[in-house]
């Protein structure tokens, strides 16, 4: 019997794709669902672990809530193919070899990604949309929890038990990853770190790792590190004119607990500290890091901005991006009313140079 893991944050994504696919399976399953919609594990690693243990099957299958199974026997299949794969640590949908060759069979975002295999293939990585692991290798290896966010578990897990002589396989089986509505919030940042993470753990005995989502070596995981950590701080030394905003305005707003910031710009500000509040004059932002960071949003216009009313004095701070200013026909209105707003200091901030700053 195959134990069905799933931790999901979007109900209808899990019932569209995986459950409709699971309902008419011929074999018998057990299904364990890990419930994240109120965001309180902050990690896959520790989300898979939680519920994991109290699985019954032969083999756990750690699943996305966004796949579909390609037919009713499919998991009556998989578990025949698995009980004949010597060694098995654990087995995939699609993997990347140690020569970086993708293998195996999926789709992704309308996409065929991959070729049939015959048969099972040894693999160097595995995506996470689904991975197998037998019962007996998940109860010695659990997934490593020190592994921050939702990406690369499963490189760590293939890396992990092929250093204790098992193997990682991709097999014949057909699924399609429907990952269109997650993608464009894929957080690159959290991918480097996650990588990064996961080179310097297995890079005695994988100093090159091919993944699905690139090749880690020491020149991407290590170099980008040293560039922010050293090179760019030198490099503002003997360029000073290019600052960096957050902090330039850290400095700039010290003893400033009240600031009103109106903000022109998709990330900025998600870069910069919790702002007690903020008008945004765009129709995008960030939703996740404004949540985290329970940063005050309103979403107004440019020009609704000159109609704002606030007290005199009722910040500390206001803080006024150039770009603002470019999309009013008059900007002597709002320039006064921040004035009087502000009871210590008034910034007009270029986004990309620093040629205005006001203070009071």
């Amino acid at each position: 019997m195959v134990s069905v893991v799933c931790v999901y944050n979007n109900q209808e994504s899990l019932r569209q794709h995986l459950l409709r696919s699971l309902a008419n399976q011929t074999a018998k399953f057990e299904l364990i669902r890990v419930d994240n919609t109120g965001g309180q594990f902050k990690s896959a690693c520790k989300a898979l672990n939680h519920d994991a243990n109290k699985a019954e099957g032969k083999y756990l299958m750690f699943v996305h809530q966004d796949v579909v199974l390609y037919s009713r026997f499919w998991l009556e299949d998989v578990e025949n193919i698995l009980d004949k794969v010597p060694f098995l640590g654990v087995a995939g949908c699609s993997g990347t070899s140690e020569d970086g060759k993708i293998l195996g069979f999926i789709k992704d975002r309308g996409c065929l990604l991959g070729r049939p295999p015959a048969q099972p293939e040894e693999v160097q990585s595995l995506d996470e949309s689904l991975l197998i692991v037998p019962r007996e290798i998940f109860d010695r290896f659990k997934f490593d929890e020190t592994l921050p966010g939702w990406h690369a578990y499963g490189v760590d897990y293939c890396l992990t038990v092929r250093e204790h002589g098992l193997k990682a396989y991709v097999i014949p089986a057909f699924i399609h990853h429907d990952s269109r509505n997650v993608w464009p919030s894929l957080d690159p940042g959290g991918l480097l770190r996650a990588h990064r993470k996961v080179w310097i753990k297995h890079r005695a005995s994988s100093p090159c790792v091919f993944t699905s989502c690139g090749k880690l070596w020491w020149g991407r995981c290590i170099l980008p590190l040293f560039v922010q950590k050293i090179l760019r701080p030198l490099y503002r030394k003997i360029y000073p004119t290019m600052f960096d905003h957050p902090e330039y305005l850290e400095k700039k707003l010290q003893g400033c607990e009240k600031v009103l910031f109106l903000h022109w710009g998709k990330d900025f500000l998600i870069k910069f500290r919790s702002l007690p509040h903020l008008i945004k004059s765009e129709t995008f932002t960030s939703e996740e890091g404004v949540k985290r960071r329970e940063i005050l949003h309103q979403y107004v216009s440019a020009e609704d901005i000159r109609k704002m009313r606030f007290s005199q004095e009722s910040f500390d701070a206001v803080i006024l991006t150039s770009e603002i200013l470019e999309n009013l026909s008059d900007d002597s209105v709002i320039m006064k009313k921040a004035e009087r707003w502000a009871r210590k200091k008034f910034v007009v901030v270029p986004l990309h140079e620093f040629d205005s700053t006001g203070e009071k």
